[in-house]
């Protein structure tokens, strides 16, 4: 009897552990992205998901080729501050986002994020290559 009691006390614990655990988008799903190239200038959007943020310091553009120079980004919304416990203040950003980036050459560029949802998890940097060209 006491055997039992024990066993449907641990399979309650374990449901109710289960019912709690949070489901959370893909890294996909959470930070859609897309790129296009407009004349000379590399466009990066993003459009995140409600609950989800990419950190401003951790969104990178660098040039993988030395054929390739990159200007300063143009962001279209304007970085909000955030608390955060473990980087401390930081700028986030939560609304969808479009990053203008002049370019001169030809080569490969990298454009690098991270991102975390609300309620506590955050996604590992994430690597895209883009190929551009000046015309």
């Amino acid at each position: 009897m006491r055997l039992l009691f024990i066993i449907s006390c641990l399979m309650v614990s374990v449901f109710a552990q289960a019912q709690t655990q949070k489901e959370f988008l893909s890294v996909q799903q959470a930070f859609p992205y897309s790129q296009s190239v407009a004349g000379n200038e590399l466009i990066i959007s993003f459009d995140t998901a409600p609950g989800y943020y990419l950190y401003q310091k951790r969104l990178t553009f660098k040039s993988a080729s030395p054929e390739l120079t990159l200007g300063e980004p143009i962001f279209s919304v304007t970085a909000q501050q955030k608390q955060d416990p473990y980087f401390g203040q930081v700028g986030v950003f939560r609304k969808p986002l479009t990053v203008r980036v002049p370019f001169e050459g030809t080569g490969k560029a990298k454009v690098r994020f991270q991102g975390c949802a609300d309620d506590g998890l955050c996604y590992m940097p994430q690597t895209k290559s883009v190929a551009l060209q000046t015309l």
